[in-house]
C-alpha cells in the first residue's frame, strides 16, 4: 500500500490517454494524490457513492475504473478494481484528517461515517495484489519455500495459504494497525534467497501483513447479554 501524504488540485490540462480510445488531455482540472496519482478528473463522468467511484471516458463512455473506499480506525483506504486496473493500480491510504480535506475539495466523496469497514475479503485481495515479484500466486510457495524463523517450520506455508483463503470467503470487518508482534520471515529458493515477511505472530496466532508494515486483525466479537 502507498501512503497518501498530500492532495493537490491543478487547473492545467491533464495529459493522459484512454485505454479504450485515443483521446488525449481529457480536462483542465484534476485532483492528485502525492502530486502524481489522479483521483478525480473533472470533465469526465465521476459517480461517487458509498463504497467507491467509477470513471468513464467522456468520449466513448467506456468504463475505466472502480475505486472501493474502506476505513480502518483513523485510516482511509482506496482499493482499485483488481479485475481492470487503470494507471499504476496501487492500493493507497490516507489519514482521516487528510480525507476530511478531500471532502472539502470534492463534495461527492462519501462522508467518513458512511464508508464501509475494511473486511477480511478486502484484506486478502490487497495481500494477493501485493505479492512480491518472485511469487505469482500462493501456490508457488510449495516449490519456492526453503525455511522460516517461525516455530511451525513445516506448516507455515499451509498456515499462510489457509489464512488467505479463509479471509477471501468472508466480509467480516477487520482492523489494520502497525505491526507489533514477531515478524515471520519466509526464505524463498531464488538466486538471491529472497526474504519475505507476510505474517506476524503472537503466541500461536498469525496475522497477515500488508505493506508498509501493517498487520490485519479480526475485530473482537461483541457478546450481548440476554
Amino acid at each position: 500500500m502507498t501512503k497518501i501524504e498530500r492532495i493537490s488540485v491543478t487547473q492545467e490540462p491533464v495529459v493522459d490517454s484512454c485505454c479504450c480510445c485515443s483521446r488525449q488531455g481529457w480536462s483542465s482540472q484534476a485532483i492528485y494524490f502525492n502530486d502524481k496519482v489522479p483521483f478525480l478528473v473533472s470533465g469526465n463522468s465521476i459517480q461517487s457513492y458509498n463504497g467507491g467511484s467509477t470513471l468513464n471516458c467522456e468520449e466513448c463512455g467506456q468504463y475505466q475504473e472502480k475505486i472501493q473506499i474502506r476505513k480502518s480506525g483513523d485510516i482511509i483506504i482506496f482499493i482499485p478494481d483488481f479485475e481492470w486496473i487503470y494507471g499504476d493500480g496501487d492500493v493507497m491510504f490516507m489519514s482521516d484528517e487528510l480525507y476530511s480535506q478531500l471532502q472539502k475539495i470534492d463534495d461527492d466523496v462519501p462522508s467518513i461515517h458512511k464508508i464501509m469497514q475494511l473486511t477480511k475479503r478486502d484484506s486478502a485481495q490487497i495481500f494477493l495484489h501485493e505479492l512480491p515479484e518472485p511469487i505469482s500466486s500462493l501456490s508457488d510457495l510449495n516449490q519456492l519455500y526453503l525455511n522460516t524463523n517461525a516455530p511451525h517450520e513445516k506448516e507455515i506455508v499451509t498456515i499462510l495459504q489457509n489464512l488467505v483463503m479463509n479471509y477471501k470467503e468472508y466480509d467480516d470487518p477487520v482492523r489494520i494497525k502497525r505491526t507489533e508482534h514477531n515478524k515471520v520471515t519466509i526464505i524463498l529458493d531464488t538466486p538471491d534467497y529472497f526474504e519475505w515477511q507476510p505474517l506476524t505472530r503472537s503466541d500461536q496466532e498469525y496475522h497477515l501483513v500488508l505493506s508498509p508494515g501493517y498487520q490485519v486483525e479480526e475485530l473482537p466479537h461483541i457478546v450481548v447479554a440476554t
